[in-house]
């Protein structure tokens, strides 16, 4: 049985955290079983992953976040009196947010370059907690009447720790396949936004998942890529030697009716065995 470490995440839409007992296991036998020494997450978004594998003797661990409010959270918890900041100036501003005029400036302070690291991260914590299934694009009154606590921010400090040890970088996916693509001791995991989807504040277009495809079919990094039905746009990975396997059915985060489900899949440039995976799937 593969436990999960309930540690305080960020919130954010299309997160992993449904399938975090699905992946876990795959994951653990990657680390375990096939020397990787390094772990790339690139595409990190809620950071739901690398809390999950602190255990692991990694001499390299990576969080990519293209947002660079997201960017900015995740480098001030890697550090003590940067995430003490971030959660005071997170409590005070939240009461200057009250309507959509004051949640579009806020949104467009926090991912100029120009805005203090640590204000950057308190406006985007704040975003996401008043926005709808925290998208960061749609005002929610209802969240924003009903604040964020001091003790829910508090829970921000179990990942200073964890993340004291991990290289936190605000670049775009490419960057680190030309970086280390040579590296079969690492394992990369991209998480890019949902194909054909409009739920993201950064859009990932059907084009550039094609693109994404023929850019890492060759890699020697062990990679695993998610996703949802692709509509075949990564079968010229599978036609290349690699493995597309189903995870299962997990309820929609932006779901218009409750209970809607989606099938969610993953494609490897490796061999997972069959015991890993959902028994509905094997």
């Amino acid at each position: 049985m593969y436990k999960i470490k309930f540690i305080k995440v960020f919130k954010t839409i299309g997160g992993k955290s449904r399938l975090l007992k699905k992946m876990l296991p795959i994951l653990r036998f990657v680390f375990r079983r096939m020397g990787v020494r390094g772990y790339l997450d690139l595409f990190g978004g809620g950071n739901k992953f690398i809390p999950q594998i602190y255990g692991f003797p990694l001499a390299h661990r990576v969080y990519n976040e293209f947002d660079t409010g997201i960017a900015n959270l995740m480098s001030c918890l890697a550090d003590w009196g940067k995430t003490r900041e971030m959660i005071r100036l997170t409590y005070r501003l939240q009461f200057s947010i009250q309507s959509q005029e004051d949640f579009d400036k806020a949104n467009e302070v926090r991912r100029r370059s120009e805005t203090p690291q640590t204000k950057s991260a308190a406006l985007t914590i704040i975003v996401a907690e008043f926005s709808r299934a925290a998208d960061r694009k749609n005002f929610c009154k209802l969240n924003a009447e009903k604040g964020i606590s001091y003790k829910s921010l508090i829970r921000y400090t179990e990942l200073v720790p964890i993340m004291r040890n991990v290289i936190v970088t605000n670049n775009s996916y490419e960057l680190y396949f030309e970086k280390y693509g040579h590296r079969n001791d690492f394992l990369c995991l991209l998480d890019p936004p949902y194909v054909d989807s409009d739920i993201y504040l950064d859009g990932f277009t059907r084009q550039m998942h094609i693109d994404m495809a023929r850019r890492i079919v060759s890699t020697q990094m062990k990679v695993i890529l998610c996703g949802t039905d692709d509509k075949g746009i990564y079968d010229y990975l599978i036609e290349n030697g690699w493995y597309k396997y189903c995870l299962g059915k997990i309820p929609k985060s932006s779901a218009g009716k409750h209970g809607e489900e989606q099938e969610e899949f993953i494609w490897t440039n490796f061999p997972i065995p069959s015991y890993l995976l959902p028994r509905q799937c094997r």
